[in-house]
């Protein structure tokens, strides 16, 4: 089952995302919103490992998942990060 995830910058400066295992890196402007949409094969979990700092956001999610990315609603989604399950 799909699940979302959504991330508000409500700072007054740029924060860094990086989705992890792809290694992809995003900014999410200030006022933005970042919204990861996550499906695992059957019987695994949607649910990331997070790291933050006071700039960073890393998310880790585990074996077998897919992640479709969105920034203020324009699809930024990179093609290993949906076409290519966690390992």
């Amino acid at each position: 089952m799909p699940t979302t995830h959504t991330l508000q910058n409500d700072r007054s400066e740029p924060l860094s995302f990086w989705l992890e295992p792809w290694a992809e890196q995003f900014e999410i402007p200030k006022g933005s919103t970042l919204k990861l949409l996550c499906h695992c094969v059957e019987g695994g979990e949607c649910v990331p490992e997070i790291v933050a700092t006071d700039d960073l956001l890393i998310y880790y999610f585990g074996s077998g998942c897919r992640v479709r990315v969105w920034l203020d609603d324009e699809e930024v989604t990179s093609p290993a990060s949906w076409s290519l399950p966690s390992p």
